[in-house]
């Protein structure tokens, strides 16, 4: 304590700033706890708002013809032909059709590897010369490079 910086050098000094210091923090207390004066009414009334104004009688109405715009358009017949007889089928996915992301794969040196799920689906990994596997479809996408 005896590096302590002290503004007053006298024991005595100190305890007579102490109990003053006491007593303001006391009295501030006595003050702050004290009742609050009765409740005054407000000086200015707030009057409520005037009613509003009758709402005027509203006009006669009166039918006005439609405007050439609203009226109904004749139906023409498609400028379009109609497509071909059922009797042609859509084309159709053959055997050996590329699948892209295994072309890709193969494009960029990879080799494809495939597995099956448990829920029975085929999934084909793109495994670059290195060893790094990749679910194909995200090597395609760019999710996963080498």
């Amino acid at each position: 304590m005896d590096r302590a910086v002290c503004l007053v050098k006298d024991a005595g000094q100190a305890r007579m700033v102490a109990a003053v210091a006491a007593c303001v923090l006391a009295m501030g207390l006595a003050a702050c706890s004290s009742p609050m004066p009765p409740w005054q009414p407000p000086r200015m009334t707030i009057e409520p708002a005037p009613p509003p104004a009758p709402a005027p009688a509203p006009a006669p109405v009166t039918t006005l013809p439609p405007s050439p715009a609203m009226q109904p358009v004749p139906s023409q017949p498609p400028a379009y032909a109609p497509p071909p007889a059922a009797d042609t089928e859509p084309p159709r996915a053959t055997p050996g059709m590329a699948n892209p992301a295994s072309t890709y794969c193969l494009q960029r040196g990879g080799q494809l590897e495939f597995s099956t799920r448990a829920n029975g689906a085929d999934v084909g990994t793109c495994v670059s010369p290195g060893g790094d596997e990749c679910e194909e479809w995200a090597f395609l996408r760019g999710s996963c490079t080498w």
